[in-house]
């Protein structure tokens, strides 16, 4: 009689007393050990987000506010303000800087209809005065314009690492995540094309002056003026006629975010989990953003028949900007512990960003709700 017992046999044995019983050797099935997420796993999300539109906000300057009594730059540097001595050019006229102060012979004007009776009672010395007026090119009014647009489609990718929490029946973890979307908008308004008029009005204290057209003598003798306007006077009219503003803006917005993960995870066989609800998720955390703003614009005015450009430019802006995001998760299992639906509503704040031309400008804010849709795959 064989003394040596075969492992398998005495294996067997102890496992199932009837193998001994009949004979023979078993087969004892082997059942691979359950995942453990103890020591973590990984996660890769990707996908792509539904994000809220952009407002655009675009406008244009102008060479001044329409309606307001300021006057432009363009004019100040022609006739000059009336608290100090200047040389004064007018569209019928000048008033030159003399040889005494704030007196001058050398000044001249076109028309008699510029001598009339004074806009103010000065007493004894005389009621006339001479007008001198500048009017500036055709400008442009304010232009004010918010443009939405539409729900823009983007990608992201996510990269998460978790550790199980045992007791609370949930994980923690740490993700980064990145995601591009770009945006775009365009806007057009008819809007009034004016022109500043000055008046700037000299008393004659009772001299009168010599017929029309008449440039005194840079040095006395001659009629003496005063070199500062007694009073000026601005209006605006809109006999340039009407314009058309339009400006187009492009965005294009980068984003890395970083941030924490807590989830939580429903019980065996609860409804939730009978839903193949296999967690939610709740994040929140830190972004830095990349972004670019382009701004074209053109104006035109129309004089009946045919339009004319008064002004075009562009420009763009790009830098960085901090954030902060937040954002629940539903994770639905699509096959057990390997593959599951995410379904993602977030929130982003990274400020605003804005570009300018010399007479237009263009304003995005960053902040919005986004909704993104991804498959996740757990390793």
């Amino acid at each position: 009689m064989n003394s040596r017992i075969h492992l398998p046999i005495l294996l067997a044995t102890l496992a199932d007393p009837s193998v001994a019983a009949y004979g023979g050797t078993a087969e004892i099935p082997i059942t691979p050990a359950p995942r453990s997420d103890q020591a973590g796993h990984w996660e890769l999300q990707a996908g792509f987000g539904v994000r809220q539109s952009f407002d655009f906000s675009t406008g244009i300057t102008g060479s001044n506010t329409l309606g307001s009594d300021a006057v432009p730059g363009s004019l100040l540097g022609a006739i000059g303000t009336t608290d100090a001595d200047a040389n004064r050019t007018y569209d019928d006229g000048f008033v030159n800087v003399g040889s005494a102060v704030g007196l001058t012979t050398n000044w001249g004007y076109q028309n008699a209809t510029q001598v009339r009776p004074s806009s103010q009672t000065w007493g004894p010395e005389g009621t006339d005065s001479l007008y001198l007026s500048r009017s500036s090119p055709a400008g442009l009014g304010e232009f004010r314009n918010t443009e939405s647009s539409g729900p823009e489609i983007f990608p992201y990718l996510e990269l998460s690492r978790l550790w199980t929490l045992e007791k609370l029946n949930s994980e923690v973890g740490l993700t980064l995540g990145f995601s591009s979307v770009s945006s775009d908008a365009a806007a057009s308004r008819f809007i009034p094309s004016y022109r500043t008029n000055i008046v700037d009005e000299y008393y004659l204290y009772g001299v009168i002056p010599p017929a029309a057209p008449y440039s005194g003598p840079e040095l006395p003798p001659g009629p003496i003026l005063d070199n500062r306007p007694t009073h000026r006077e601005v209006t605006q009219s809109t006999d340039a006629g009407t314009a058309v503003a339009a400006t187009n803006s492009e965005l294009s917005l980068y984003t890395l975010s970083a941030g924490g993960v807590w989830r939580w995870k429903p019980e065996k066989g609860s409804l939730l989990s009978r839903m193949h609800l296999y967690s939610t998720d709740l994040q929140a955390g830190l972004t830095l953003n990349r972004s670019r703003l382009t701004l074209d614009h053109v104006s035109q005015s129309f004089n009946g028949s045919s339009y004319t450009i008064v002004d075009s430019g562009s420009a763009n802006e790009s830098g960085f900007q901090s954030g902060f995001y937040a954002s629940v998760d539903a994770n639905f299992e699509l096959s057990p512990d390997q593959l599951y639906l995410t379904i993602t509503g977030r929130y982003d704040d990274a400020g605003k960003i804005q570009t300018r031309t010399a007479d237009s400008w263009s304003e995005v804010d960053l902040a919005g709700w986004s909704m993104r849709f991804g498959l996740t795959k757990l390793w």
